[in-house]
């Protein structure tokens, strides 16, 4: 149910409309939690030469895209019309009750960044990986902070912390003739090595790239087989079997976007779970450049 004269846009897989009227333009953002629809994005914008608002609502079923004339909405005061004064701007969660009339006792809190703007502006983008995800897993050993030692980490060398995350993130199958998304890996010639880990969730696969099931060779201290896959990913889990923190920097590959760092730990009941941080290629950005600016300071 919207407002009556309030108008829905049909946002098809190739209407980029946060892009086209909301990104790099003044509007607002807003985010907040429904009983029923759960979390909720909104985007707004004024559009004064037409004299209209723009509105993207974002839930857990899609997006919702809307116009509505402003004077179908306008909010006059007591006093202003006791003054004859021009009527005051609505507020988001006016407009937002106009266009959603079951959203009216929603509490909307407005987000300001551009990390989140260059978020709602990916949402538009359209699924180019078709459900289909290949995810580098790279093991650490306790002691080992330089990636060449990781990468030449062996499966019987492992531990069983991280043999037990493989085995949660989905089932171990053998390469030759597997029948599911590769993730570029050999499936004819064991090119790729003889196994790997595999998920299907719902139609989403993911083929994991597991460092200690890729080819190893010992005179290539680099490992520069694995790293072929492992690099080239866009998302990386690490698994570590140190306490001591890791920069997400140890790995280096402008491929990657995310890396997140999977530790083990045991519960006060004595079994074994597992503690993730991510971080992105943004913050990796900023973190060399404030190595690089600390070295300068240093050297002068």
């Amino acid at each position: 149910m919207i407002g009556k004269k309030a108008k829905t846009i049909t946002l098809g897989p190739e209407c980029y409309w946060y892009k086209q009227h909301f990104h790099e333009k003044p509007h607002t953002n807003y985010i907040a939690l429904d009983s029923s629809l759960g979390p909720l994005v909104v985007s707004l914008q004024s559009d004064d030469d037409n004299n209209l608002y723009r509105v993207i609502l974002r839930h857990s079923k899609g997006m919702e895209a809307f116009t509505v004339e402003k004077k179908d909405i306008k909010v006059k005061s007591f006093w202003s019309w006791l003054s004859n004064s021009k009527s005051k701007s609505p507020s988001a969660k006016k407009i937002v009750s106009y266009l959603k009339p079951e959203l009216s006792g929603t509490k909307f809190q407005q987000i300001s960044n551009q990390a989140i703007q260059n978020y709602l502006l990916e949402l538009e983008k359209p699924n180019v990986f078709n459900n289909k995800y290949r995810i580098g897993i790279l093991y650490c050993k306790k002691g080992q902070t330089h990636e060449n030692d990781m990468f030449n980490n062996r499966e019987e060398d492992a531990s069983e912390e991280y043999l037990d995350f493989l085995d949660f993130l989905g089932d171990t199958i053998q390469l030759r003739n597997f029948a599911g998304y590769n993730g570029g890996l050999d499936t004819v010639n064991d090119m790729s090595g003889k196994k790997s880990v595999y998920t299907n969730i719902k139609g989403i696969e993911i083929m994991w790239h597991v460092s200690t099931m890729l080819p190893y060779f010992g005179c290539d201290q680099q490992q520069l087989e694995r790293k072929k896959y492992i690099g080239n990913d866009r998302a990386v889990l690490l698994f570590s079997d140190s306490d001591e923190p890791i920069k997400p920097t140890t790995v280096a590959s402008k491929a990657i976007h995310v890396i997140g760092i999977v530790c083990p730990f045991k519960t006060e009941g004595g079994d074994s779970s597992s503690e993730i941080e991510y971080s992105t290629d943004e913050e990796n950005d900023a973190e060399e450049t404030e190595e690089d600016d600390n070295e300068e300071s240093d050297n002068n």
